[in-house]
């Protein structure tokens, strides 16, 4: 997710506003008159403790094991700057420090950090597969653009 988005970090009440009396009756849901502010995930990452922090073995790779530092805790979507679902918000970044990346999960509370820490860097085998079967159904090269062009390939090479 891009380190802009906003979230919530601790659930904020909501109201829809009193009706003043003239014109159309309100509807729309408005942040009541003190609650938290959503957040830059950045911010909310630069606030965290050290404490929070905790460097985790994901994979195997050419150059030894890959390590990172990962931090998660609850939070709430922001949309139109009202609080949406909970979710998972997680963080990695390089063991120095350095590269903060966000996640959003929407997996279930019991879900272990290691757990998260696995699936996020999980993204590059599953691209290089995809690389791989699209070139091997030439599907790399544009060749298929719609239903019919499909259809046609199809009758021309049989799999």
């Amino acid at each position: 997710m891009p380190s802009n988005c906003t979230v919530f970090t601790q659930l904020a009440r909501t109201t829809v506003p009193a009706w003043a009396g003239q014109g159309r009756k309100p509807t729309q849901r408005q942040l009541v008159a003190g609650e938290p502010e959503s957040q830059n995930v950045s911010t909310v990452a630069n606030g965290l403790p050290a404490s929070a922090w905790r460097t985790l073995t994901v994979a195997g790779g050419a150059q030894g094991l890959r390590q990172y530092q990962f931090a998660a805790l609850r939070e709430w979507k922001s949309r139109a700057g009202l609080p949406g679902r909970a979710c998972r918000l997680f963080f990695r970044r390089n063991r120095d420090g350095s590269a903060l990346k966000p996640y959003l999960s929407n997996a279930s509370a019991d879900a272990s950090l290691l757990i998260l820490a696995r699936v996020s860097a999980m993204r590059w085998p599953v691209e290089a597969e995809l690389q791989l079967g699209q070139g091997e159904t030439s599907l790399d090269e544009y060749e298929v653009r719609s239903w019919q062009g499909w259809h046609h390939r199809c009758s021309i090479r049989p799999w």
